[in-house]
């Protein structure tokens, strides 16, 4: 017994010698620095991602955010990351860039700053894809880049039905009025109609709905030209990238019930 105890012992003792070579797991700091990356670049899909953004009417642009973060203890001094654009999408025509100069700066103590553009969809053809592709190209600090700094977007635009498409000056085709468009305005009324100001150039006002299926219609309405009662009704298809439609109308006298036009109007922006 005697024996089985000094054994047990110098067992316990050769044990402490052992775990008192190895350091604690977990508490050596492997690596000090700090990087920088743009978040959207570290998620499953990769540097590489797709978005399509709503069809916006001409002028009026889509904002898009890059967040990029920083990667450290918090720092006592701003740190200033660089970036660049690139890829096949035109700056001025494609999209603009909002944030001013080259350059974002993270505050000191802090971990994030944007960098922010504006994707002009109105300037997409329906099938037309652009990338846009923003990197970092260095920080101040010595703060480094990590592997996620450059991030690739294969941009287009996304033609779901908008009443906003259908606002503004259009041209307007009339066949066997003699083949020169003339100009009209449109109105929104609501989420699904528009007000046309000079309906058969002849100054009626009338008002169109769409549907989100392709579908226009001229519901049967009276209104007001030359002093006299008119019917007109009709109905038509749009496009939802241009935003141009056409319709299929016709026009009645109030005052004797004859048809005085049976016709197409295409309105296309101006």
């Amino acid at each position: 017994m005697k024996r089985f105890n000094l054994y047990l012992a110098i067992l316990l003792g050769f044990s402490m010698v052992l775990t008192g070579c190895f350091d604690d797991p977990g508490t050596d700091i492997v690596w000090e620095g700090s990087y920088v990356e743009i978040q959207e670049a570290t998620t499953a899909a990769g540097s590489t991602i797709s978005r399509a953004y709503a069809q916006q009417p001409n002028g009026v642009g889509t904002p898009v955010r890059l967040r990029v973060n920083l990667s450290s203890a918090a720092l006592n001094n701003p740190v200033t990351v660089n970036f660049e654009f690139s890829g096949s999408a035109i700056e001025g025509v494609h999209y603009n860039k909002v944030t001013s100069g080259n350059s974002v700066t993270i505050p000191a103590g802090e971990f994030y700053a944007y960098i922010d553009y504006e994707v002009l969809t109105f300037n997409f053809g329906t099938d037309e894809a652009q990338t846009i592709t923003v990197t970092l190209t260095g920080a101040s600090d010595g703060v480094e880049l990590s592997n996620y700094a450059t991030l690739t977007t294969n941009t287009r635009k996304e033609c779901s039905f908008s009443i906003a498409n259908f606002v503004g000056s259009y041209s307007c085709i009339e066949p066997g009025y003699g083949g020169s468009p003339y100009d009209v305005t449109f109105t929104e009324i609501d989420a699904t109609t528009v007000e046309i100001d000079n309906f058969w150039d002849f100054g009626g006002v009338a008002q169109y709905e769409f549907d989100a299926s392709g579908g226009v219609t001229l519901p049967e309405q009276t209104i007001q030209m030359g002093g006299e009662g008119w019917v007109v009704a009709g109905s038509g298809t749009y496009d939802p990238c241009t935003g141009s439609f056409s319709v299929d109308y016709t026009v009645v006298r109030v005052s004797d019930g004859l048809t005085y036009d049976d016709n197409t109007h295409t309105f296309n922006r101006n």
